[in-house]
């Protein structure tokens, strides 16, 4: 194994990327905790609109009543 030449290895051309390295995770999501911050910020920056609040009412509703099936199965 060791003796083979290295020119045998493909060249950097024909692979995925035109350079070594991989691209940049610019487009990675957010951690959890700056999202956490991020949340804090925008409901202490404004008051919640009441579509808002009702929306996010009903969201907690259906995860506590799904809570509680899961538990029951």
């Amino acid at each position: 194994m060791a003796s083979l030449p290295p020119l045998s290895l493909p060249p950097m051309a024909s692979l995925p990327y035109p350079s070594p390295s991989p691209p940049p995770q610019l487009s990675a999501p957010l951690p959890a905790a700056s999202y956490v911050e991020h949340q804090k910020e925008t409901a202490t920056s404004a008051p919640r609109s009441p579509a808002c609040r009702r929306r996010h009412d009903q969201e907690r509703r259906q995860r506590q009543e799904g809570d509680g099936s899961d538990r029951g199965g």
